[in-house]
């Protein structure tokens, strides 16, 4: 061993490079390496699970630490804040920060970017939003991918060799608690988005959705973009702070 990886020793390497009666398979030499690299992980070296806690990395697609209105923000300290709760370490990443650190486990969760998984962890994809942007290659480069929709995965799944599972978006509890407190409904139906199908100079999809069924007038919007594609009666907000959602929720 050199350098804490395995080399094969001088003898062997001429064997195989000579050829001859005595020389092993080419293969022999990666599966020597392999397997030394297999025993040197699960018995030489020092395990952080030992302590029962892991290294854990959440990136999230929000650009920078100053950038407002993203959901991914909320959603990745929500999912830092539970890990902690469990006794682990948890960094939430932003894109800029996405090369900081080693962790044991990296969790990607897959928005507008993505990420090119680095070895030495546990690399996850949890798919939440924009499937229209997922490859295969991309699926094939992570040890375990999660899906927020049950419909999609049954798309993905069958094209890859990598562990695909359903995994659905939630939220603390603590957060839907507040979001009942508020006794008085205001409105029937509310969605909290910005509206990025702007750029196809359309409504976003679930939006429109709800306006073909001819309940418009029972629905508000909060988000951005929105201003040239829906009656100015229908946005309560450009932005609400993750604090105040449940309210608004509440009054729904």
């Amino acid at each position: 061993e050199i350098n804490g990886s395995a080399k094969v020793a001088e003898g062997l390497t001429r064997r195989i490079r000579d050829g001859g009666e005595l020389a092993p398979p080419p293969e022999y030499s990666e599966a020597l390496e392999a397997w030394w690299s297999r025993y040197r992980s699960r018995h030489l070296l020092p395990k952080s699970g030992r302590t029962g806690k892991a290294r854990i990395a959440i990136r999230i697609c929000t650009p920078t630490r100053q950038s407002p209105g993203w959901g991914d923000t909320s959603f990745g300290q929500e999912l830092a804040s539970a890990f902690t709760r469990m006794g682990h370490n948890a960094d939430v990443l932003f894109k800029e920060e996405w090369q900081q650190g080693i962790h044991d486990i990296a969790i990607h969760i897959r928005g507008v970017y993505r990420h090119y998984p680095q070895p030495g962890a546990k690399n996850i994809l949890w798919i939440i939003s924009h499937p229209e942007l997922i490859t295969k290659d991309e699926l094939d480069s992570y040890d375990l991918v999660f899906c927020a929709s049950s419909a999609f995965l049954r798309q993905i799944a069958p094209t890859t060799t990598t562990p695909c599972h359903y995994l659905p978006q939630a939220t603390s509890q603590s957060f839907l608690s507040r979001a009942t407190e508020t006794l008085s409904q205001e409105f029937d139906l509310l969605f909290i988005g910005n509206n990025y199908s702007f750029k196809e100079n359309r409504r976003r999809q679930i939006v429109q959705d709800i306006l073909d069924t001819g309940y418009g007038d029972d629905l508000r919007v909060v988000g951005r973009d929105w201003g040239n594609y829906l009656p100015q009666s229908m946005i309560l907000e450009e932005y609400i702070p993750l604090d105040l959602l449940p309210r608004f929720y509440g009054r729904a």
